[in-house]
């Protein structure tokens, strides 16, 4: 929390802390976004169902075979297939 106010920058999805076992996400600064004088005490931000599977190939992209493959397919050149008329 304090990063955020001290760059002075947005909020951004990443921030936030995601309850898998009750499906929800805790915002950092829930002081700021709901204060006391608040008559609800939570705000609700849906997910997506298919976030879990972005979330999941990011994490697997990460790792050290992954980046290995992607730089081996980087430097190699696709065949790309002749148009004949």
């Amino acid at each position: 929390m304090e990063t955020i106010l001290h760059k002075g920058r947005k909020i951004e999805r990443s921030d936030f802390i995601y309850n898998c076992e009750e499906d929800y996400y805790e915002c950092p600064l829930i002081v700021q976004c709901l204060p006391g004088s608040s008559k609800t005490k939570l705000k609700r931000i849906y997910r997506d169902g298919r976030e879990i599977l972005v979330e999941n190939m990011n994490d697997k992209l990460q790792t050290d075979e992954a980046q290995s493959r992607l730089k081996l397919r980087a430097t190699s050149v696709e065949p790309v297939p002749l148009r004949r008329n």
